[in-house]
């Protein structure tokens, strides 16, 4: 049988990721050092030159929509706004979006005809 996982497992496992990558490649091309975007993002350095490089998280692709929200909040981050606050922006949109179910089908650990985040 099958493991299957939740949306929440998803979005640990993939899609915050995935907006932890591309917000970190934002706030680079913005001028940050390794060092204060891993103090904004709550991570390691290490994970920080890992985004960047792209061998960690570079799996998930994001729509135009989500891709220009990014944008936003890595703004808004630069601003000072906390990273915490952008990202459960973005995972709302992320749902909206229908990225977790993409996602979970693409790994396969959702049922095929799964609707349960729209019930």
């Amino acid at each position: 049988m099958k493991k299957f996982l939740t949306p929440q497992e998803i979005e640990v496992h993939y899609i915050i990721p995935a907006i932890r990558r591309e917000i970190a490649k934002e706030l680079k091309k913005n001028g940050l050092d390794q060092k204060t975007i891993a103090e904004k993002l709550g991570v390691t350095e290490a994970a920080i030159s890992q985004y960047i490089s792209g061998k960690r998280a570079s799996e998930i692709c994001f729509n135009n929509k989500l891709t220009s929200q990014i944008k936003i909040s890595t703004k808004n981050i630069i601003k000072g706004e906390i990273f915490v606050k952008e990202l459960q922006e973005l995972l709302k949109l992320s749902k909206s979006e229908r990225l977790t179910c993409k996602v979970g089908k693409d790994k396969g650990c959702t049922p095929e005809n799964c609707e349960v985040c729209f019930k």
